[in-house]
């Protein structure tokens, strides 16, 4: 039986405050197979992750992070202990170039408040400056995370991602079945979607689909052993969790049990 990896959600956000290089680097000890982040650019231009676009909930302050400059939010720190500032894009990529964390991809959680030239054009060249070699060093490490067609469609905006990083893979973000459809047109796409949207039939069609097609699909935010089951038995690709390393140890015991001799009662696990 084939399991979905880990990709951790805000890093190992049950334990450390989300999005900040503590919780990435404990998710990667954890034992993560991925990191999921999500981008925000500030008023001088700098890319930062954050899940808001405002300072309040993470670091008390009630401020638009695009109205900062990040000489000023550099000097905030986590209302959630430990107390923890807010990382760019460059020093979690400086990271991943670290022996310990090689083997790891990032997904890019593109927020839709950003203006789309801006952040795609920064994003690119924050990789390309990190790389080395160029942008395209991280082909295959990177996946571009999309909730809406106007970065990649034909025609729109000349399909940002495309112009600024050819090449590397997108995975749809979303809530929406209907929507994430529309992104089966577009070669290679995986998606990323919400556990509910995937749990109906709706869902159970759609994942159907995505499988002839060769295509990947992740969920999130699958934090509960039901829905860990219910990834594995569906055959999901890759679960974004809150709890780095639960996960894999949950499977683990799957494992365990599926492989224990039939007459104990065991390997007779299943979840619709």
């Amino acid at each position: 039986m084939r399991f979905p990896q880990s990709i951790a959600h805000r890093g190992f956000q049950a334990q450390y405050p989300e999005n900040t290089m503590r919780s990435f680097i404990g998710a990667v000890n954890a034992g993560t197979h991925a990191l999921e982040t999500d981008l925000h650019l500030t008023r001088d231009n700098v890319v930062v992750l954050s899940h808001d676009p405002t300072l309040l909930r993470c670091f008390g302050v009630d401020k638009r992070i695009i109205d900062c400059d990040y000489e000023y939010i550099r000097t905030l720190t986590t209302v959630k202990s430990p107390p923890q500032r807010m990382p760019t894009l460059k020093e979690l990529l400086a990271y991943l170039r670290e022996p310990e964390a090689t083997h790891l991809w990032l997904l890019l959680d593109i927020k839709l408040d950003n203006h789309p030239e801006n952040v795609m054009r920064l994003a690119a060249e924050a990789l390309a400056e990190v790389g080395g070699e160029g942008a395209q060093s991280w082909e295959g490490r990177v996946t571009l995370g999309i909730w809406a067609l106007k970065y990649v469609a034909v025609g729109i905006l000349n399909r940002l991602c495309e112009r600024y990083l050819p090449d590397f893979p997108i995975a749809h973000i979303g809530t929406s079945i209907a929507y994430a459809r529309e992104f089966l047109n577009i070669p290679g796409a995986a998606f990323n979607l919400h556990y509910a949207a995937l749990a109906n039939a709706s869902g159970k069609k759609f994942l159907s689909d995505a499988r002839k097609e060769g295509r990947n699909v992740f969920a999130w935010t699958v934090n509960d052993e039901r829905l860990m089951k219910w990834s594995i038995c569906h055959k999901i690709d890759g679960i974004a969790d809150d709890r780095s390393g639960y996960f894999s140890e949950f499977a683990l015991n799957m494992i365990l049990v599926l492989t224990a001799p039939l007459h104990s009662g065991a390997g007779k696990w299943s979840w619709s």
